[in-house]
């Protein structure tokens, strides 16, 4: 649900929007798994 409003403020795709979200968690708590 949240996914879906960032998508309609920023106007984005869900589908890269999610993508950015999982790049950015991995960095912060799994920076070695990248």
């Amino acid at each position: 649900q949240i996914l879906e409003v960032l998508a309609r403020v920023r106007d984005e795709e869900e589908e890269y929007l999610c993508n950015q979200i999982y790049k950015n968690t991995m960095k912060v708590f799994f920076p070695y798994e990248l």
